[in-house]
């Protein structure tokens, strides 16, 4: 850099201020500028030689990341053109199908629903225990049910889902939770006894654990469309269903609202949402092979 200033320098000066053996202008010229031309080309075969071996004492350099040497000549007289390579440009990510993104607010829709209607009816054991007068033993016997309805669903809901698919799975599951977490709260309501809100229990249980295994499965299928790993929302969209519906549930024991109508309710609303949810699913193998070859979706 100092040669390439002097030499531009000594072109500048007027012909009166250079040395002897240069009496004109024009002669400065002459004699020096292909000089400059020379040493801005032994500058340039320099600066890509340091690049070179400053990448082999660190990393080495890519040939598409040295500057050439006609680069830095034309630079050297044109200040507004940068010497640094301009960065790889990095492709635009690839835009999500809106039938992606409708399937996974669904099935965010239906986890958040199946916490509901499970915890509307758990907020409501201590008026069950109350109303019925149980013992903290029978009390046990009787949530009982609902574990051995989960524990019959959750084998037989893979069968299921396998045959027809996540959509028509999800809906039995709550075509079974509905009538009976309804079926159960009548039973209180009228005094019948233990042994007739249990068979409401049991489908409730039941309807849980299909219902759970198939709104996983369409998880599974969102996730690999989507290219990334979403299964913890669905989970904290189950536990945000939970939460609402045991503080719903608490704020109608202090209104005393009746179980009849506080879980017929429930019921309506849950028939209501799954349906809008599970109608924005993708399809899964039992329903890509009733559907055919051209609806199938791809999975690569």
């Amino acid at each position: 850099i100092s040669i390439n200033q002097d030499i531009d320098e000594l072109g500048r000066r007027p012909s009166g201020t250079t040395p002897r053996a240069i009496t004109r202008k024009a002669s400065v010229t002459t004699r020096y500028t292909p000089v400059s031309v020379c040493c801005h080309s032994m500058y340039g075969s320099l600066a890509e030689l340091a690049g070179r071996l400053a990448g082999a004492a660190g990393a080495p350099l890519p040939d598409d990341q040295l500057v050439p040497a006609s680069a830095l000549l034309v630079a050297s007289h044109s200040p507004n053109v940068s010497l640094v390579p301009a960065p790889a440009q990095q492709p635009n990510p690839p835009t999500v199908p809106q039938t992606v993104l409708a399937a996974r607010n669904g099935d965010l829709l239906v986890f958040a629903v199946n916490g509901f209607a499970f915890a509307s009816w758990m907020s409501r054991v201590p008026d069950v225990k109350q109303t019925l007068d149980l013992t903290p033993g029978m009390l046990s016997v009787l949530l009982l049910s609902v574990s051995a309805g989960s524990l019959l669903g959750l084998p037989m809901a893979g069968r299921i889902a396998h045959r027809f698919g996540a959509v028509m799975t999800v809906r039995f599951g709550m075509a079974l939770v509905t009538p009976g977490i309804f079926l159960a709260a009548l039973a209180v309501e009228l005094g019948l006894g233990r042994f007739w809100v249990m068979p409401g229990l049991f489908l409730l249980g039941l309807g849980v654990g299909v219902w759970d295994v198939a709104q996983n499965l369409e998880g599974t299928v969102i996730e690999r469309a989507l290219g990334k790993a979403i299964m913890p929302w669905f989970h904290a969209a189950f536990s945000g269903g939970t939460v609402f519906g045991a503080l719903i549930g608490a704020g109608l024991v202090w209104l005393s609202v009746s179980l009849p109508v506080h879980l017929g309710v429930v019921a309506v609303l849950t028939v209501i949402a799954v349906w809008w949810g599970t109608a924005r699913f993708l399809p899964t193998s039992g329903q890509a092979e009733a559907a055919g070859p051209e609806r199938r979706t791809p999975t690569t």
